[in-house]
């Protein structure tokens, strides 16, 4: 397998910049996928965020999952990318919400302990894994689910189901994969 320099800036920001359509910049596919995985994520983040849930996006980009929450939804937020430029683009998209340029290992041991609802990962995951490797994403994951108290993890797909994990007070995670069936 041929492994992506994804923890290099360059590699987002090159990526960026040859993107004909924003979300090339971190998925290559037409526009009419990139619109259905949109609905599908929207549909599932419906379901499980509700109005006064703080979230936590993890390699936030240009904060593309504040376009995917739920209309209601008015509570707290804060991204995390350590491209300067996708930063940039989120914070005159979303100049309320706060972002932060920074490596995740810096930023979020700063964060408390249970101090966000959610955190949301779109790809993160199996990008990490297939280019980086899993201790990478172990300490990463770590991390995430000491700061929340629930994560959602989606992907690009349009068939994504969603999966939620749930710390549950006897330090046992529970995880759960959400069904997403299309009314």
């Amino acid at each position: 397998m041929n492994k992506k320099p994804v923890l290099e800036q360059s590699f987002w920001v090159d990526r960026l910049y040859r993107a004909v359509h924003r979300h090339e910049a971190v998925y290559s596919c037409p526009r009419p996928v990139w619109s259905a995985i949109e609905d599908t994520h929207r549909r599932i983040l419906n379901r499980h965020i509700k109005p006064a849930d703080s979230v936590l996006d993890v390699g936030c980009g240009w904060g593309r999952l504040l376009d995917l929450l739920p209309e209601d939804w008015n509570a707290s937020y804060l991204g995390i990318d350590f491209v300067p430029e996708f930063i940039k683009m989120a914070r005159a998209d979303w100049p309320v919400n706060k972002f932060i340029v920074g490596e995740f290992f810096d930023e979020l041991p700063k964060l408390k302990a249970g101090s966000f609802d959610w955190a949301v990962l779109i790809a993160i995951k199996p990008m990490l894994q297939e280019n980086v490797g899993g201790e990478y994403w172990t300490q990463l994951h770590r991390e995430v689910i000491r700061v929340s108290k629930r994560v959602l993890y989606l992907r690009y797909a349009i068939e994504d189901e969603g999966i939620v994990e749930v710390e549950i007070n006897s330090g046992k995670k529970q995880k759960e994969r959400t069904s997403d069936q299309k009314r």
